[in-house]
């Protein structure tokens, strides 16, 4: 009787210790990888971190200083997800580069806009005016079009999300177009007449589009900033979860104190 009760005993410790060891590997952080280039995105993923900590989810955030470093980082696996472009970006990328990524959810957007230190007005600017513009073709094609409604030029019809400089069917103002890496733009500004400025890159140069831009882009929607995978990986539960993370309450208020005059705003 006496060696039973001993050996209830010893299982009862060992059930005990196996309890304790499934319930340190459930709690045990898991830590995800996910590439940024600048702000606001980094800033906004700090705070994403904060809540999938709760879910026991490490996010390790990688910045790059160079666009399609970032894609191929996603595409040969070191990270599983980036946050830093926008679907028309992410489609230049998979044609050029043959990947094979996807967005999982848009985040937010931000306008773009131009920009001068010399003129105030959109009539202001003369004829050779030089105005930098983005040589990434997505970004380019968004300025293009944003100087064909200020009335700088007219676009050739049908030249779509992919536009440069061959499809300007009329330079109605005579203006100079000279394209520049666009984290290069704000270092540039100052050289040039006028620059049309990527949001993140504006914020980051204390420019506001709402407050400085003498034209800013009507409608960013198509253009919202998303989270992407490498095709595959969308249903990846702490990718899901970085997602609800960034478009979260957290994240929103965030956006609407800090950036107040819209410069980046939460996407609908």
């Amino acid at each position: 009787m006496k060696g039973k009760t001993v050996s209830a005993a010893l299982v009862g410790k060992l059930i005990a210790l196996s309890v304790g060891v499934v319930a340190c590997t459930q709690v045990k952080d898991e830590t995800v990888g996910v590439g940024v280039l600048s702000e606001p995105h980094a800033r906004l993923l700090e705070i994403a971190k904060e809540e999938v900590k709760k879910q026991h989810i490490e996010l390790r955030i990688v910045e790059f200083t160079n666009y399609v470093a970032l894609n191929e980082a996603v595409m040969r696996g070191d990270i599983l997800m980036n946050f830093f472009q926008h679907v028309p970006h992410m489609q230049q990328f998979n044609q050029e580069h043959n990947g094979d990524l996807v967005s999982v959810g848009n985040v937010h957007v931000e306008p773009l806009a131009l920009y001068s230190r010399t003129y105030r007005h959109v009539s202001d600017f003369p004829a050779g005016a030089v105005i930098a513009i983005p040589n990434d073709s997505s970004n380019e094609a968004r300025a293009l079009r944003l100087l064909e409604a200020a009335g700088f030029i007219r676009m050739r019809a049908g030249s779509g999300l992919f536009a440069t400089v061959e499809d300007v069917q009329q330079n109605v103002r005579n203006v100079v177009l000279q394209e520049v890496e666009s984290a290069l733009l704000p270092r540039v500004f100052d050289q040039v007449d006028g620059a049309v400025i990527n949001g993140n890159y504006a914020v980051m140069a204390g420019l506001s589009a709402r407050r400085d831009g003498l034209a800013v882009e009507p409608d960013a929607s198509a253009y919202a900033n998303v989270l992407v995978v490498k095709r595959g990986n969308e249903a990846d539960a702490r990718v899901q979860a970085v997602l609800r993370a960034l478009c979260g309450g957290r994240v929103r208020t965030y956006l609407k104190e800090r950036y107040k005059s819209g410069e980046v705003a939460p996407a609908l």
